[in-house]
């Protein structure tokens, strides 16, 4: 059984420990879009210019957005923060009804969808996130059996609605001996604890607008 950090959450901050602030009833989500075929570059435009000003306008966090290492399904991938839950639901209510993000969507839509789909995964944390390691390319580990929180991560997170097929979902600073060689075998890479899976692994790499870089 995962214990989810309560309401009051330790986040370790950019000037490690010393620096570190308490955030009352934090919770994340991950999110990734999937752009229409040949138009990546213009997501990328969307949330640069437009999306995120509007998000933190209405009270979301973005923590940082990557893109997949390769990136077959036009993907951008984003970590984003709440104050709680209830904050979550309130702050998308506010953003689909501000003018602004109606009239981005209707100029930004106009050959046609931009954004085809968008796959949200709402995150209770059982980790600290240690955000003074969030930089360079970063490993997101998806892991559908896991009994503890993997050595070496910057954050991890159980899903807040339960899964059968996920247990748990952890960052790690990317590891050398991986991007040295790509074709290393995660099974030695990684070594799962008894009752465990190998994780999937998805190398994430931080955009240029990115507040995590």
């Amino acid at each position: 059984m995962w214990r989810v950090i309560p309401a009051m959450a330790l986040v370790i901050g950019l000037g490690g420990p010393a620096a570190a602030q308490l955030v009352v009833g934090r919770t994340y989500e991950l999110r990734t879009y999937h752009a229409a075929d040949g138009r990546l570059n213009e997501l990328h435009a969307r949330f640069r210019q437009h999306s995120l000003p509007l998000l933190q306008r209405h009270g979301i966090e973005v923590v940082g957005t990557w893109v997949p290492k390769p990136n077959p399904d036009n993907a951008v991938v984003a970590l984003m923060a709440y104050a709680s839950a209830a904050a979550r639901e309130a702050s998308w209510s506010q953003v689909v009804g501000d003018p602004a993000w109606t009239a981005m969507k209707r100029r930004t839509d106009g050959r046609g969808l931009l954004v085809e789909s968008v796959e949200e995964l709402p995150l209770s944390a059982v980790t600290p996130l240690v955000a003074n390691k969030l930089h360079g390319d970063l490993e997101l580990r998806t892991h559908a059996r896991a009994n503890r929180t993997p050595a070496g991560a910057v954050a991890a997170w159980v899903p807040t609605r339960p899964r059968a097929d996920l247990a748990l979902v952890s960052l790690h600073p990317r590891k050398v001996e991986l991007a040295a060689n790509p074709g290393i075998t995660l099974v030695t890479a990684l070594m799962p604890a008894a009752g465990e899976q190998n994780p999937h692994v998805t190398v994430l790499s931080p955009t240029d607008y990115s507040p995590a870089k």
